[in-house]
């Protein structure tokens, strides 16, 4: 596939792999070598319409399951993202048939912490075409690697979105796996962040993978043990991959750990009071991230609202943490501010009584 350059900020996605040399990297060396006006006239799909209103307008990104443009509505002239799977679906009637009843439910979701699904489609190949309300943002995993990382408070206020945005697909009949930062869409609501998640990997569904040829390197750094063993997930699966999440948000470090396989995978996650033993808030966060991250489901939280639950309380205790700390700091700088006040006055009584004694002594003798 031939592609043109990623878009500054309006990406939908990092790149997962490189559709020329296969190398999953970000933006790779084979793209830069090639102008864009090059590779956007060589696309097929660039100016053609899908979903019989949408103009392709220029490639966002490329993976082994799917390609991604950025779209125009013919009439509204509203921008949109197109998901186009390229692995075809011509011997695989059952699979095409369960995504586009996924994508019947995806179509009805409205969640302020979901990606809308506009649209749903198949091309005369075959091919299933997913239209995508255009977020405006960054993916998590760009912003992680920006910042390195985020407040304890900053990263529980994303998770608490995302645990609520689960919690509505759950109840609508949606169980997303495969969570990663790159498919969470970081925009911005009346001044606040607001995380958004993605297509629920309705693309994963279009051939016949196990789970263990449809983990992706990025994804398989977030997924659970049992996902690792190629077993079936479910809710405590997708309760690690948030805690995953949670440890990459406040450390950045989940590239550098030794990825581990069955129920050795959680030892491999160090603890946030030996990373930052002047972090105030490590417990708190480290009780969340051991239940989430236990190598056994049974000892995770059972549902999405047990993570939330425990995501509000920890909430709580930081901001407590955060007030007691706003409150001694205002203190020390009144304690500071009086102690020189006190120093100023005896400095000026001081200079007082030297300047009263030098004209006590300079007056004539009478």
């Amino acid at each position: 596939m031939l592609v043109k350059e990623l878009p500054k900020v309006e990406t939908q996605q990092i790149r997962e792999q490189c559709p020329i040399c296969g190398a999953e990297e970000e933006v790779h060396a084979c793209l830069q070598a090639i102008p864009s006006s090059v590779l956007t006239l060589q696309d097929p799909r660039i100016g053609s319409v899908v979903a019989e209103h949408y103009i392709v307008e220029e490639f966002v990104s490329s993976n082994s399951t799917n390609v991604v443009y950025k779209a125009r509505h013919q009439l509204l002239h509203t921008h949109v993202a197109v998901k186009v799977s390229n692995n075809g679906n011509a011997q695989d009637p059952f699979s095409l048939l369960r995504t586009s009843r996924a994508a019947v439910i995806a179509v009805n979701l409205d969640h302020p912490n979901i990606v809308r699904c506009i649209t749903f489609t198949q091309e005369t190949d075959r091919n299933a075409v997913l239209v995508m309300e255009w977020a405006r943002g960054i993916p998590l995993s760009q912003l992680i690697a920006q910042e390195v990382s985020l407040s304890p408070l900053r990263a529980l206020n994303l998770l608490e979105g995302l645990c609520e945005a689960l919690r509505y697909a759950q109840l609508n009949g949606v169980n997303h796996i495969n969570l990663k930062p790159a498919g969470i869409i970081i925009t911005h609501m009346n001044g606040y962040e607001q995380p958004r998640l993605l297509d629920f990997g309705l693309m994963k569904m279009l051939g016949p993978h196990t789970l263990e040829t449809s983990l992706t390197s990025e994804h398989f750094k977030y997924a659970s043990p049992e996902e690792r063993l190629g077993q079936p997930p479910d809710q405590r699966s997708m309760n690690y991959s948030l805690g995953m999440i949670l440890f990459d948000m406040l450390t950045g470090m989940v590239d550098s750990l030794d990825s581990g396989i069955g129920s050795n995978a959680r030892m491999n996650v160090p603890a946030l009071v030996k990373l930052f033993p002047e972090m105030p808030e490590a417990a708190a966060l480290d009780e969340i991230l051991s239940k989430c991250l236990a190598a056994k489901p049974s000892q995770r939280f059972q549902d999405v609202d047990d993570l939330s639950f425990a995501v509000n309380q920890a909430k709580t205790e930081l901001e407590r943490i955060e007030r007691v700390n706003k409150t001694t700091t205002k203190l020390n700088h009144a304690r500071k501010a009086d102690h020189f006040a006190i120093i100023v006055i005896l400095l000026v009584m001081a200079m007082t009584a030297c300047i009263f004694f030098a004209l006590q002594n300079s007056m004539p003798l009478r």
